[in-house]
């Protein structure tokens, strides 16, 4: 009988063991939870923007809607890139019949010319390329700056996307910017509007609008010429060449 006797003692000290264990085990899992806990920052609150920022930014949404309602990114897209950055050199050539005549006098901006430009009216001055166009109308003095965020590598690609910047300053102010997303490709280039950046209405909103309007009539007017004169070209061939 006296193995019975072991056999429960040993199982009475086992059962002991292994609950001191599990109390202990518990015990130092609660202390990790506490001191864990601790560390754990509280949930972060959502930050208030100032009231004043918020009026900034739906005042200035709406008015880039507005100048996209007006028309102005597909207006310049066309005006400046397929005609007036041309005007000096079509002046220069005596292509009068392309340039509208309000306008009195086209000039040719390179880079350094829109830095002298930019520094002195105090705007920003980058370190990448740019060229633009001084426009003279009526006594006013408009200035376009064109200027170029594409990449080297970019450049090295056989067909590749950058942005381009169009500024328009009236009398040394800003008042408009607007971004291009500008495809190159082997055939040539193109600038399809992308983002309105800044915008400050006035009469040159109507001004520019008349020289497109212009622009485009002389256009036409010079396209039917040339046809014209092609027409009547081709027809004293073919009266020679069938006797006629």
């Amino acid at each position: 009988m006296g193995w019975i006797y072991l056999l429960i003692g040993i199982a009475l000290i086992y059962w002991f063991s292994k609950n001191k264990n599990i109390s202990t085990t518990q015990s130092n899992d609660m202390l990790h939870t506490q001191s864990t806990s601790s560390l754990v920052a509280p949930p972060a609150q959502a930050l208030e923007l100032d009231p004043e920022i918020l009026r900034i930014q739906k005042e200035a949404e709406a008015k880039r809607k507005h100048a996209q309602d007006l028309g102005l990114p597909e207006l310049f897209s066309k005006l400046y890139f397929e005609k007036i950055e041309y005007y000096p050199a079509w002046k220069e050539r005596k292509f009068v019949d392309h340039v509208p005549d309000m306008i009195e006098e086209a000039k040719e901006l390179k880079t350094e010319d829109v830095n002298k430009f930019l520094k002195d009216v105090g705007e920003t001055v980058h370190d990448k390329y740019m060229k633009g166009v001084r426009l003279t109308i009526k006594g006013n003095t408009y200035v376009l700056t064109e200027r170029d965020e594409s990449s080297f590598m970019e450049y090295m690609e056989k067909d590749f996307m950058g942005y381009t910047y169009l500024e328009l300053f009236e009398n040394n102010k800003s008042v408009l910017l607007l971004e291009f997303k500008h495809y190159s490709h082997e055939w040539g280039s193109s600038h399809h509007p992308y983002r309105i950046e800044g915008f400050i209405e006035g009469d040159w909103i109507q001004l520019f609008k008349t020289i497109g309007q212009e622009a485009e009539r002389l256009s036409k007017l010079s396209d039917a010429r040339w046809k014209k004169e092609q027409a009547e070209r081709d027809a004293k061939k073919m009266k020679k060449n069938f006797g006629l």
